[in-house]
């Protein structure tokens, strides 16, 4: 794929990082201008080699996702994996992936549309973790239609006309990466206030979310 070298990504917010093969990837994301909030480029990925300090970008191709910001990323087994987010059209329920083992060839998007199961509603500003085979989300802001609604959805604006409403989520979504699978999933306890733009991380077999609004 072409490349710049030896410059500096961006800055940048509701960006999306990974680490993989001692570097850090940096995807999508919104930049402020002029009070306004300008979606960077999708096609675009920000490599940052930890031993050198320096910075590459690499043009994507394929089923390029739209100019995004507060998707949620997971890397596992070398593919990086995108779901949801906020673009012009609003909240998304997509999921994409890209293969980072192909490293300085070709990063080709593939957007995951043959998947069996229900996926989570439209949101942003989630995050999630990994365990074994599977991506597991949690929270975030989004859209839902009155049929969806329920005890995981603290309703924040609505409108009537359309039956759309707005809020946070706090329900637990799983993605099967060997099956291509979202699974319902089955909680117990308490569970965590719906939030979003909170922070994931798993530790041996448990998952721990912290903070958010």
């Amino acid at each position: 794929s072409e490349s710049l070298q030896f410059c500096v990504a961006e800055e940048r917010s509701g960006h999306c990082a990974v680490a993989y093969d001692n570097a850090l990837y940096i995807w999508g994301g919104y930049v402020s201008i002029e009070n306004n909030e300008v979606y960077l480029p999708s096609d675009e990925i920000w490599i940052h080699e930890l031993d050198t300090g320096l910075w590459e970008m690499h043009l994507m191709d394929g089923e390029v996702p739209p100019p995004m910001s507060g998707s949620c990323a997971a890397c596992v087994s070398g593919v990086l994996y995108i779901f949801g987010g906020y673009d012009d059209d609003g909240y998304s329920n997509q999921l994409y992936c890209v293969n980072l083992t192909t490293r300085r060839n070709t990063y080709t998007w593939k957007k995951i549309k043959n998947f069996k199961g229900q996926p989570p509603t439209p949101r942003d500003k989630l995050a999630c973790w990994v365990y074994k085979e599977r991506i597991i989300y949690f929270g975030g802001y989004g859209s839902r239609s009155h049929k969806e609604l329920g005890d995981c959805f603290d309703v924040h604006d609505a409108t009537w006309e359309g039956q759309t409403f707005w809020g946070w989520n706090n329900d637990v979504c799983v993605f099967d990466i060997s099956t291509d699978t979202w699974l319902e999933s089955a909680t117990k306890g308490v569970p965590p206030q719906p939030r979003a733009a909170h922070a994931c991380a798993v530790v041996g077999n448990k998952g721990f979310v912290f903070g958010g609004k």
